[in-house]
């Protein structure tokens, strides 16, 4: 034949294959294919252009896979282009791109029959070929070499749920976009790409930042697509996909509208033989049941199904996507069943669920989430028709879930929670293992890899379910647990950032000095970067070049290898237990210095936890006269009354009121009530535990018993401290059998009690008598006078008004071991972390402080309003100011629960002070608690026992 043959047919076929790109008419591609075919066999193996050959007709094969979806076909593709590079010199400039190209082969594979050697191989090939690294920005094959190696990334995290894979998978497509001009053809292609892995990594992660940017590329990717290319209707489904995804979690029904929209045109748009229109028309199906769900129009449904089953018809038997379209069945004939009550929809749901489940390989990353539907559908089943097989089934399979090592962490930990349900009222040992799953799992939920901001996000739902947890423990006669229990899920944030600040000497003593070093490293890299908000992810800083997703990478990165150091010094022989949940025995080192209480109040029980002393097991207390409802009740009653006094400070930020001099008029508070709401505290609680511990009434406050409260629930807010019968006269309060401390958790105490006592401290007094914006608190001066007039010979540094800027203050806080802040202070119930002082200049906020740690701090006097006000949402994690100075290193804390009387205020500083520096004075260690029930002793005589609301918000946190 001709010289020119081989080549002029192999023109040709790539003339037909950019129309067939363009248009998707499958006449081209086979036409394509018959003339690459017959230029290879006219071609001789030693000819310089045969690998070209084989490798573009390797490609027309896979084009074809993707339209058609036939196994032979993408099999075909893999075996030519391995022939292809075999042929070609390995320095030729054409190698590398071959080699991504099998890559991409292998890919293709992989999403049709999810066999994970097909991945490794692709992102294997893609790596071989260092296809990125080897070829320069301004080439114009980088961006597909990018946007190749980012689609392989993406198929492996859909199949494995690492993070670290869509965090690469979307550098490398984010790169892809920015490297390809504007007008190219392959622009849409990179787009719609980043937009699927950006909704990928948000169902994961739950960003919604992740989301609307997934939204704003698939937009992209849609208008730019021609009309009537072959690519729009995939393109337009994904846009579906991510309004989906969207609505799921923000339930705005006009989302939900334009996904049903999207994808009916993607359907309308894509031939009934295109290997895609299966996956389109679930796509639509899911979006219906969404919005049946949100709206209960049954129309919804019944189009839901229909088009759910008909794109399970389209679907090939073997192909991977087969379960995920069973479960989408599934999940509607649920959501009708509970609509209808029609047992052959659940009967139904369940067969198709088992399928789906039996379908999907171990180790994939959506099981946990479908094993955890089936188990729901057991459940639903004995619920309605009794059977002891499907509880029985039920348990088994939300057991199964929960021990899966794979999937999103709040799939594991639905199930662990649905699992502990399943066994209603009847606990049993099977239940304490489902609620040890639970606690077990907590850290995965509130990640380190995480910002401090969305990690309390994510605390919400679980303080509940760690008290539900706990009150099964107490139910089996497990009080030692349920104690371990209570401490792990409390103050979870604060719990993490204290140990990153955990001394590692004793590793560095170990045989693996190194791995002590690197923690030490990381600790300081993960805490700066939890407490570093970014407020958008497009913002760039502009000294440093850092993207805020680089750095976000850089932090689950950090987690990930912090995770990993753990397990490696746990190998260490006598590191088994190395930073792991605390055990009793540490935790009894607590009472030192007198019991710790801690109340957990659930619907189904409330009891206390008593921690008596070092050597002894936890006591238990039935608090049988008290419910949750009373909690909520008497927690209610007590804001109310706080209101009417006018010192209940308001919920926004922006009060300019705080802890000014208003007419406190004991008569303007309900007195009654208040009498009412302490009597039930004294009764209900407070009572039964002093009783307990065989504690007596004393008029010496000096011999008397101390005691730290830990309370849970609506009671975290309520005054323990102040509890008793105050309707009569000789009525018993609580005062007079005890000295009372509050702490976040037990381990807070701990190590409070842990630091040393300083000889000669120092003093910082901070006073803030005209705050810009707030009314004025002339007091603040007196206050300090008051210090300053116990504190001979001690170093006070005073800062006063102007002098005390925010800089000013943190500086000055480093060098003293005691801190005295007298100025307004202001609770943020939305952003707990942004909780502040007033100062001269500005704000001095928690997460500030949070940020630092005071090497000789010791004592916090917190005279500013609300400074023990924890968060009303998330009570368990004492959110407050007071819980920052501790986590900041301070031993021990002064606070308020409420604004105080700047009149009121000298009185309590002035006495506190002077009482600590007697017992300083005379040898002894300095009874922070004993100074405080001393000097609200001298408030409450001067103002009246009925002035409950003055002297009752006066309360000592830690040792």
């Amino acid at each position: 034949g001709h010289d020119s043959k081989p080549s002029t047919f192999n023109n040709l076929g790539l003339s037909f294959i950019r129309r067939f790109e363009r248009l998707g008419n499958i006449v081209d591609i086979e036409k394509a294919i018959c003339a690459q075919q017959k230029a290879i066999a006219l071609t001789d193996d030693g000819n310089r252009e045969k690998p070209r050959m084989l490798a573009d007709l390797g490609a027309s094969f896979m084009r074809r896979f993707r339209r058609l979806g036939n196994l032979v076909d993408i099999d075909e593709a893999i075996l030519i282009e391995k022939q292809a590079v075999a042929l070609i010199p390995d320095a030729h400039k054409d190698r590398h791109s071959m080699l991504e190209n099998i890559g991409l082969s292998f890919a293709c594979r992989f999403e049709r029959l999810e066999d994970l050697s097909d991945i490794r191989e692709a992102i294997h090939f893609q790596q071989q070929a260092r296809a990125v690294e080897l070829t320069p920005d301004s080439h114009t094959d980088k961006p597909s070499k990018l946007g190749n190696l980012g689609i392989s990334l993406s198929c492996r995290f859909d199949r494995l749920g690492n993070i670290e894979d869509i965090d690469k998978a979307i550098n490398a497509q984010e790169q892809a976009v920015a490297l390809t001009p504007d007008g190219h053809a392959d622009k849409p292609s990179w787009l719609s790409s980043l937009g699927g892995s950006l909704t990928n990594r948000f169902q994961r992660l739950g960003n919604l930042v992740d989301i609307d940017k997934a939204i704003s590329t698939h937009r992209q990717a849609v208008l730019l697509t021609p009309y009537g290319h072959a690519d729009k209707p995939g393109r337009i489904m994904n846009l579906g996909h991510s309004l989906t995804c969207r609505f799921e979690r923000l339930g705005e029904l006009v989302d939900i509208d334009k996904a049903i929209h999207a994808h009916r045109l993607a359907v309308a748009r894509t031939p009934d033989d295109h290997a895609g229109k299966p996956s389109i028309l679930s796509a639509l199906g899911q979006s219906y049941n969404c919005r049946f769900l949100r709206l209960g129009h049954l129309v919804d449904i019944d189009e839901a199904l229909s088009i759910q089953r008909r794109a399970a018809s389209l679907t090939p038997d073997g192909h991977a996507n087969m379960p995920n379209m069973l479960n989408n069945i599934a999940v509607s004939l649920t959501g009708r069943y509970k609509r209808l009550g029609n047992v052959v929809d659940l009967d139904e749901a369940i067969s198709t669920q088992k399928q789906a489940v039996t379908m999907i390989p171990h180790g994939h990353a959506y099981k946990p989430a479908w094993l955890n539907n089936l188990a729901g559908l057991f459940a639903c089943r004995f619920e309605c028709l009794g059977f002891a097989t499907d509880i029985n089934d039920a348990t088994s399979t939300y057991r199964q879930s929960a021990h899966l090592s794979v999937g999103p962490p709040q799939q594991l930990f639905n199930a662990a929670l649905n699992w502990s349900r399943t066994f209603y009222k009847a606990h049993n040992e099977h239940s304490l293992e489902a609620n040890a799953s639970i606690i077990e799992l907590i850290p995965r939920i509130v990640w380190l890899g995480t910002g401090v901001s969305q990690r309390y996000q994510n605390i919400s739902p679980i303080g509940n379910v760690v008290i539900e947890a706990v009150a099964a423990a107490i139910e089996l006669n497990k009080p030692d647990t349920a104690l371990e229990w209570i401490e792990q899920g409390r103050s979870i944030v604060w719990g993490q950032i204290l140990r990153l600040r955990s001394p590692l000497n004793d590793v560095k003593l170990s045989s693996r000095p190194e791995l002590a070093t690197e923690l030490e490293q990381v600790s300081q890299q993960l805490e700066r970067a939890g407490t570093e908000e970014f407020l958008t992810i497009e913002a760039v800083n502009s000294e440093t070049e850092v993207s805020p997703e680089d750095e976000a990478q850089k932090h689950r990165r950090l987690a990930e290898r912090y995770d990993q150091l753990l397990e490696e010094i746990r190998c260490i022989p006598g590191f088994e237990h190395f930073m792991k949940p605390k055990q009793l025995s540490y935790l009894r080192d607590a009472s030192e210095r007198g019991p710790v209480a801690i109340i957990n109040v659930h619907n189904t029980r409330c009891d206390a936890l008593v921690v008596r002393d070092p050597s002894s097991h936890v006591l238990h207390i039935s608090l049988l006269d008290l419910s949750l409802d009373d909690t909520h009740k008497l927690r209610q009653q007590f804001v109310s009354c706080l209101a009417q006094a006018k010192v209940r400070v308001r919920e926004n930020l922006e009060d300019s009121e705080g802890r000014a001099d208003r007419p406190h008029d004991p008569h303007g508070l309900p007195r009654v009530r208040m009498e009412y709401i302490l009597g039930e505290l004294w009764v209900k609680v407070v009572h039964p535990v002093l009783d307990a511990l065989c504690f007596k009434s004393s008029s010496d406050s000096t011999a008397l018993p101390h005691i730290t409260w830990c309370a849970t629930g609506p009671l975290a807010f309520l005054p323990l401290h102040a509890a008793g019968h105050y309707n009569r006269p000789d009525g018993p309060r609580a005062f007079q059998y005890v000295v009372s401390s509050y702490t976040p958790t037990i381990a807070a105490l701990v190590e409070a009690l842990k630091r040393p006592e300083q000889l000669n401290p120092s003093i910082l007094a901070v006073s803030q008598p005209n705050s810009p914006g707030y009314s004025d608190l002339p007091g603040t001066r007196q206050e300090v006078q008051a210090i300053e007039s116990c504190a001979d010979g001690l170093s006070l540094n005073w800062l006063d008004g102007a002098s005390a800027t925010v800089d000013a203050v943190l500086e000055a806080m480093a060098q003293s071991s005691w801190c005295h802040l007298a100025c307004h202070g202001v609770q943020d119930p939305t952003e707990p972390t942004k909780s502040s002082f007033v100062l001269h200049n500005g704000r001095l906020d928690l997460h500030t402080m949070m940020s630092k740690s005071f090497k000789s701090a010791e004592i916090a006097y917190l005279s500013a309003c609300q400074t023990a006000k924890g968060d009303e949402e998330r009570p368990e994690e004492a959110i407050h100011l007071a819980a920052g100075m501790l986590l900041a290193g301070y031993r021990t804390v002064f606070a308020t629960m409420w604004s105080i009387g700047d009149r009121d205020a000298p009185i309590v500083a002035r006495e506190v002070y002077s009482h600590m520096l007697k017992s300083s004075q005379m040898g002894r260690r300095r009874q922070a608690a004993y100074a405080l029930h001393h000097a609200v002793g001298v408030l409450r005589d001067k103002v009246g026992e009925d002035a409950f609301v003055r002297w009752m918000p006066f309360i000592h946190f830690g040792a």
